[in-house]
């Protein structure tokens, strides 16, 4: 199998380096017309090439302002990270009206009228 493979890569060693000496008498015998025309065509290619590349690039602009949005979104990362945060005042007897208010079986309604029955209860104090 190895030598197999031998074979093969010596077969296409010796055929590429025929084409290449092909390639290279032909070369060698082109006229002087021919040359000239294909030197001009290679001109123009790469001349084309070098435009092509000039139309891609960016606007010289982007780059600041590219730059600058970065700049500010780090910034405001970075702020908003080492920010202090807001205290949290629940202390443990509202959290417990919180979890009484959660698990108690009252209807919702009783809730929602909860501020009448708080004037109710403030009334019934100061009349009796």
């Amino acid at each position: 199998m190895i030598q197999r493979k031998t074979d093969q890569s010596i077969e296409q060693r010796a055929l590429v380096d025929a084409a290449k000496s092909t390639l290279d008498d032909s070369a060698g015998r082109i006229d002087s017309a021919t040359l000239t025309r294909l030197h001009a065509i290679r001109r123009e290619a790469a001349a084309q090439a070098t435009s092509r590349q000039q139309v891609h690039l960016r606007p010289t602009w982007l780059v600041p302002l590219g730059s600058f949005a970065s700049i500010a979104v780090v910034f405001a990362v970075t702020v908003a990270l080492w920010s202090p945060q807001p205290a949290f005042d629940a202390t443990p007897i509202a959290m417990l009206e919180d979890i009484n208010l959660l698990s108690g079986t009252e209807e919702i309604e009783f809730y929602e009228e909860l501020e009448f029955y708080e004037w109710l209860a403030i009334e019934a104090n100061t009349v009796g």
